[in-house]
């Protein structure tokens, strides 16, 4: 591997891992490298599972402090993410991501749509009509959320491009108000859902190791980077960086889809 190939991979790397630690969609920033080097898409998008990997735990260690303050409960949401990614990362060993592919801009338009309009929504959730509500259907509201939960993380452990803003819209929703706890909780799901991705793609030989070292490298500074400065901007101010960003991934799947 050349020196410029080995830079051109560590930047790829740290500019991802800067984007998944403060919204998602790091992935629509080294996939088309990878494919420029000639690896196949699946395998790519495999790859990057282990890519972002460091990146997350870096990421929840620069927002630890807001992740302890985060109510226990909402840990549980582990279990049908764990449960989710592993249908997902069966899928993707058993199947081409073409028919996927052609959903997913539309899945990120509604996210970056969500995200958007995510104080309207949470104020209304939280009024006095809506706390009777939930007290009324708390089972069903419960089983609701974890079935979503699992839904949203077969596609994050299938293909993955832009699943942090996707989870990021759905924990918006939760009685969570702090940008950077819902960030640290993204963070930390992700790690639980790539774990199990990584080992499964190991298993099925998709991962290509050589690019791994120089991506890993950047991935790891990204991720500490974006999460120990973000936490220092104004809420609004991160949200309109997760719509930004949101936007360019979703005109950057359709013209995959529709242009290239």
């Amino acid at each position: 591997m050349s020196g410029v190939l080995f830079v051109l991979l560590v930047v790829g790397g740290f500019a991802a891992g800067v984007a998944n630690a403060v919204a998602g969609g790091g992935s629509l920033l080294t996939y088309p490298i990878l494919i420029a080097l000639g690896i196949p898409p699946i395998n790519a998008n495999a790859t990057f599972s282990v890519v972002v990997l460091p990146g997350q735990i870096a990421s929840v260690f620069g927002y630890r402090k807001y992740i302890t303050k985060i109510p226990r409960k909402y840990y549980l949401l582990m279990i049908p993410a764990i449960l989710g990614c592993m249908v997902g990362a069966f899928l993707l060993g058993h199947t081409s991501n073409s028919s996927f592919e052609q959903t997913v801009p539309w899945f990120m338009v509604f996210a970056t749509v969500l995200i958007a309009i995510q104080p309207v929504i949470h104020r209304w959730l939280y009024t006095r009509q809506a706390k009777k509500l939930e007290k009324e259907y708390h089972i069903l509201l419960t089983a609701i959320i974890f079935l979503f939960m699992f839904l949203i993380s077969i596609y994050g452990g299938y293909f993955g491009a832009g699943f942090g803003i996707v989870l990021l819209a759905f924990l918006g929703l939760s009685e969570l108000t702090n940008i950077n706890q819902m960030n640290g909780l993204k963070n930390l799901i992700g790690i639980g859902i790539n774990v199990v991705t990584v080992s499964y793609f190991v298993h099925i030989g998709l991962i290509a190791w050589s690019v791994l070292p120089p991506l890993l490298i950047g991935s790891t500074l990204g991720g500490w980077f974006g999460a120990t400065y973000s936490s220092k901007l104004p809420t609004r101010t991160i949200r309109i960086i997760i719509i930004i960003i949101g936007v360019v991934v979703s005109a950057a799947l359709f013209a995959k889809q529709y242009l290239l």
